[in-house]
């Protein structure tokens, strides 16, 4: 695995040896765990925030309802009528 090389402060070090002895887990591999948590949790942080703005938009969620409503119809295809259910 290529690496490199950054500079941490000794108080991120130091949570970083903590995190990763706890692990049992090399410092680089707590790192990458590290930042694919805070990408996970800024991608859905922003998906939220975009949702959220969707629904105070009452035009645009109108719009969202009816798209959804279109492909509803979808979910049965090609299964017959024993899956249908009122």
């Amino acid at each position: 695995m290529a690496t490199t090389t950054i500079r941490v402060s000794p108080e991120a070090h130091r949570i970083l040896k903590l995190l990763s002895d706890r692990r049992g887990v090399s410092l680089v591999e707590a790192l990458d765990e590290i930042v694919g948590a805070w990408e996970r949790d800024h991608f859905f942080q922003e998906f939220n925030e975009a949702y959220a703005a969707l629904k105070a938009d009452s035009t645009a969620w109108q719009e969202e309802i009816a798209e959804r409503g279109s492909w509803d119809v979808t979910l049965m295809d090609n299964q017959g009528d024993e899956h249908v259910t009122d």
